[in-house]
């Protein structure tokens, strides 16, 4: 197996959302037992204190790795250290899940693309192309089904499904010249990776996967005419901006970008019922702070690079239109090829046409009325 850098992770997402997951506060139990406690409902003196190692696909030097490491302190406290994590970092990225799955460690959180070749529907959990948006993945997981169909397709590597973060709404990339219809965007070279890059080729462009120093070089240089990385902040962050003039919207192909917990299936059964709650509990909390952590610091990444002068652009009708339409039929083609690729994608289908009426009329209504015109003084 060839090295696989972390600091490369991002440009492999296939991957989103409001700025807050709707009700979460209040979900109900991901894995329908019971409700979700506010505190810890482990007694602290009916069980021994147990040590789990938590496996991580970031550098703990990173904001995600970060993140984590609060999550690490937070399961401390919601179980009263009756369970603690103890980060540790695979040999190779791809190896988290093996690791998880085999024992060798009890949990894992990391990026579900990486395991596409264990898990055939594992990436459509993470994202789709025009697909779930953060708010409406949590409610597809929460109150459509989308838990028990994810705890299906981890269970065939002996592990335990949970939400890990969500990156939530990303951009749509970096272009070194306007987008004016679909015959430019067939004669580009484009970075891109994940089902996104399967759009771009069979659109006709040519789809490279780059590092982040070699995206930025490539596109000053002209060598690739348009890149999509990830979202404001981290495209700020390599400083994407001062490589290409025109920045694109929406991000179409990463709507809702939903990272996984895994957790091998013998340690969770073996938790008492109370240490599953406050677990859980502890995962609900992480996701509603990883979502509303990443939109901050995204829309304050997006003034900085307006205040930059750079120059936004919306997408064509037309060419999101293809984009949509090549996007349908690549999920056919693969949900012909897998049965459960098949079962995850009409659950998603039907969850998001179920969603559309409540959508359209009254989120977008709204933000269509909400003109803010007016001013306190």
């Amino acid at each position: 197996m060839t090295s696989f850098s972390r600091r490369q992770l991002l440009h492999h997402l296939t991957i989103g959302g409001s700025a807050t997951i709707a009700a979460t506060a209040f979900a109900p139990r991901l894995s329908a037992q019971t409700a979700l406690p506010a505190e810890s409902s482990v007694p602290p003196d009916t069980l021994e204190p147990q040590t789990w190692k938590l496996t991580s696909v970031w550098d703990p030097d990173s904001l995600f790795g970060r993140s984590l490491q609060r999550f690490v302190t937070q399961v401390g406290q919601q179980t009263q250290g009756l369970l603690e994590l103890k980060l540790v970092r695979p040999p190779d990225p791809r190896e988290a899940l093996n690791q998880v799955s085999q024992g060798q460690v009890e949990m894992g959180q990391g990026l579900p693309l990486l395991w596409e070749n264990q898990l055939p529907a594992a990436p459509y959990l993470m994202t789709i192309p025009f697909g779930l948006t953060a708010t409406e993945q949590w409610l597809w997981l929460t109150h459509g089904g989308g838990q028990a169909l994810a705890d299906q397709v981890y269970a065939t590597v002996g592990c335990k499904y949970f939400p890990g973060g969500n990156l939530g709404f990303t951009a749509g990339g970096w272009f070194k010249a306007e987008v004016t219809g679909l015959d430019a965007l067939a004669k580009l070279t484009v970075q891109s990776s994940g089902l996104a890059a399967a759009v771009w080729q069979a659109l006709g462009a040519k789809v490279v996967t780059l590092a982040p120093a070699q995206m930025r070089q490539q596109l000053i240089e002209g060598t690739i005419g348009a890149a999509e990385y990830v979202s404001p902040q981290q495209d700020l962050q390599i400083e994407l901006h001062r490589a290409a003039p025109f920045y694109y919207f929406p991000g179409w192909q990463r709507p809702g970008t939903l990272l996984d917990f895994f957790i091998h299936l013998e340690a969770w059964n073996g938790l008492s019922p109370g240490l599953q709650n406050s677990l859980e509990a502890a995962i609900v909390s992480f996701n509603q702070w990883f979502l509303s952590e990443q939109t901050f610091q995204n829309q304050q990444a997006l003034r900085s690079l307006v205040q930059e002068g750079i120059q936004m652009r919306s997408f064509p009708e037309s060419v999101l239109l293809r984009l949509e339409s090549i996007t349908g039929e690549l999920l056919q083609e693969r949900s012909n090829a897998h049965p459960q690729v098949a079962e995850v994608l009409q659950s998603i289908i039907d969850f998001r046409a179920n969603l559309l009426p409540w959508i359209q009329q009254v989120e977008m209504g709204y933000l269509a009325a909400r003109r803010w015109t007016w001013k306190l003084r």
